[in-house]
């Protein structure tokens, strides 16, 4: 089980250093502008995981007169968030866990870039999501598939195998997208997803580990809270180079699904 305390924690301590690594998230931000903006004009909105307010600000440009309300796990972010959308009157913060919502009002629109994948339970976040949308609203989000890093994925499997480990996930589990349809299908709502596939090079793996810490995601679950050994790590990286590296560069690839419903 992913631990939010932590989550909150590591994304704060990468709070400044964020936007330089989130090539991809960003990328995702402004498709998820051009889903928002064939949905319909909003008027009040609740952004879920605004991190250092990358989206928020294309929502705020877009929808001037539009409520918006900013929510993060991470009280740094919102720090970063608040500085960075100071000229915006009409954006708010909140502290907010966007599984467990806490807010009282409810609203046309809920839109969220890169955040679901921290969920613990895809069906508790979905149905309060779906509580606080008014009839005729939408549910309008970017997150990372089942396929997101199975370079990486397949390299720890190799070395578990080889050093006969016994094999330990690491970093959040993604989801797919049956389980969206089957999820949001459940709750009445209507269903549109897309995917697209985003990979990344880089010069090597050391420096591909490190943009993933660069923007807080590194590893988040209690069970993880051990020193990954030594022998492990270095022969999945072993793995990953021979078995990925092309023309001195290593792909990472991003599995990305957005999703598009309506309440009825």
């Amino acid at each position: 089980m992913i631990s939010k305390t932590q989550v909150s924690c590591h994304f704060g301590r990468r709070s400044q250093a964020y936007d330089e690594y989130a090539v991809v998230q960003k990328s995702m931000g402004y498709s998820l502008l051009e889903l928002v903006k064939e949905a319909g004009v909003f008027q009040n909105i609740l952004e879920i995981g605004c991190g250092t307010g990358f989206l928020t600000t294309l929502l705020a440009q877009r929808y001037p007169m539009a409520k918006i309300t900013a929510s993060d796990i991470s009280s740094e972010m919102l720090t970063v968030a608040t500085k960075n959308l100071s000229q915006y009157e009409n954006v708010s913060f909140a502290l907010e866990d966007g599984e467990n919502l806490k807010l009282s009002e409810k609203f046309d629109l809920i839109v969220s870039n890169a955040a679901f994948q921290w969920f613990n339970d895809y069906q508790q976040a979905f149905t309060q999501m779906e509580r606080h949308l008014l009839p005729g609203g939408c549910l309008i989000y970017a997150t990372f598939g089942e396929q997101t890093f199975y370079e990486l994925n397949q390299s720890f499997q190799a070395a578990h195998r080889s050093l006969e480990i016994k094999r330990v996930h690491h970093g959040p589990e993604f989801i797919s997208m049956r389980k969206l349809t089957d999820i949001t299908c459940g709750l009445g709502l209507s269903v549109h997803l897309e995917e697209e596939n985003i990979t990344e090079k880089f010069k090597g793996v050391r420096e591909f580990l490190t943009s993933v810490k660069k923007i807080g995601a590194n590893n988040s679950s209690k069970g993880e809270n051990i020193l990954i050994h030594r022998r492990l790590m270095l022969s999945m990286m072993d793995f990953y180079k021979n078995t990925f590296e092309q023309f001195g560069q290593i792909p990472a690839t991003y599995h990305i699904i957005y999703g598009s419903h309506k309440k009825k």
